[in-house]
């Protein structure tokens, strides 16, 4: 069952689709760079977004950003947001449209693919999971959201109502591709949610193929 949510057309899908039409209708007069859209950092900054935090990893530039309406967002190469569920924005981040399957089928074992800054680890947590396994092959990302969580929920009275996604006991996070760490888990689950899964098979810039050995984050 899959948590899905509409996808988001990013630069690199446009400029893919143009190269396509190009070489199938190689006459027409097609420009990939005015075909080109911001990415979604660029608009949220443009909004009133703050930057406050940052930090490099194999994968590229993963960045925090707080928009105007107090929510933090966990970007990599200013692409693929994820809501981190901090105290705060907890009222903000349970209406999220990816909660939808974990309330519907209320799972006690979930996987979590791409799980980013834990939004979907929180969903399940909850709403009665008592195993997750969240995926992720960002590492710089995830201690990054794990790093502010820990300060939010530090400064947040009744931080205890809210899930935890990184301290939890029922979760384990891998930095693994997610096939991989299904297979090595030898698991089976209740649900796999991939609403905020990134593959980038259409960026318009290589990227070079990493294979990660799955261990603990």
């Amino acid at each position: 069952v899959l948590a899905a949510r509409p996808a988001v057309r990013t630069a690199g899908t446009v400029l893919a689709a143009a190269a396509v039409v190009a070489v199938v209708a190689p006459g027409l007069d097609l420009d990939p760079a005015r075909l080109a859209t911001p990415k979604p950092i660029v608009g949220e900054l443009a909004r009133g977004g703050e930057r406050t935090a940052s930090r490099w990893g194999t994968l590229g530039r993963s960045d925090l950003v707080r928009r105007g309406d107090g929510a933090e967002v966990l970007y990599l190469d200013g692409g693929a947001g994820s809501l981190l569920p901090t105290p705060a924005s907890a009222a903000l981040w349970r209406g999220d449209l990816g909660r939808f399957a974990f309330e519907a089928l209320r799972p006690e074992r979930a996987f979590v693919v791409g799980a980013g800054a834990g939004l979907e680890v929180a969903h399940a947590l909850e709403t009665g999971a008592d195993r997750v396994l969240a995926a992720e092959v960002n590492g710089a990302g995830v201690a990054l959201a794990r790093e502010r969580l820990a300060r939010a929920r530090a400064e947040a009275p009744g931080a205890g109502d809210v899930a935890d996604p990184f301290g939890a006991p029922a979760v384990l996070w891998v930095r693994d591709e997610a096939r991989a760490a299904l297979r090595a888990s030898g698991e089976r689950f209740d649900l796999i949610a991939l609403s905020q899964a990134v593959t980038r098979t259409a960026e318009a810039v290589s990227y070079t193929h990493l294979t990660l050995p799955t261990k603990r984050i």
